[in-house]
């Protein structure tokens, strides 16, 4: 089981760390990849928090700019969302089963943020390699020659 515990981590990690390197190969800035590697801390950290989810809101910030911009891929942007909405339902429901003495239920409920986390991690790891996909094809997005005439 050990053994299961560590390859999964360096699977959570390794992902990442082969993103940053192509987007850093390719000259890419790596304003979206920092956001990445803090989702993935929050990830792989097997004690982690609630609280620990407003680090979430460095890469939750760069998708919504991103998404302002038109730049971010629309899997990111659902993804993003819909992770923000996972997290503020689990936290909210679980929070109003502990007051409500059904501590085994809040204990379920409040597994909405290991879901809303894996969510934001998989959108900032779309956001990454979104950058090195647009980079290695040649084309600029539509959104990207607005914003810089702009």
């Amino acid at each position: 089981m050990r053994w299961l515990v560590l390859a999964s981590a360096l699977v959570l990690c390794g992902f990442p760390v082969a993103a940053t390197l192509r987007a850093r190969t390719r000259g890419i800035d790596l304003d979206n990849a920092l956001g990445l590697m803090v989702a993935t801390m929050v990830l792989i950290i097997p004690n982690s928090w609630p609280h620990y989810m407003v680090l979430l809101l460095l890469p939750l910030v760069q998708l919504a700019i991103a998404a302002y911009q038109r730049t971010a891929p629309r899997s990111a942007v659902a993804l993003g969302a819909s992770a923000y909405i996972v997290a503020e339902l689990s936290w909210s429901t679980a929070y109003f089963a502990r007051h409500h003495a059904r501590p085994g239920l809040a204990n379920v409920l409040i597994e909405g943020l290991f879901v809303s986390t894996l969510m934001v991690y998989l959108a900032s790891y779309f956001m990454v390699i979104s950058e090195v996909r647009d980079q290695d094809s040649g084309s600029k997005r539509v959104s990207d020659a607005t914003t810089l005439t702009a």
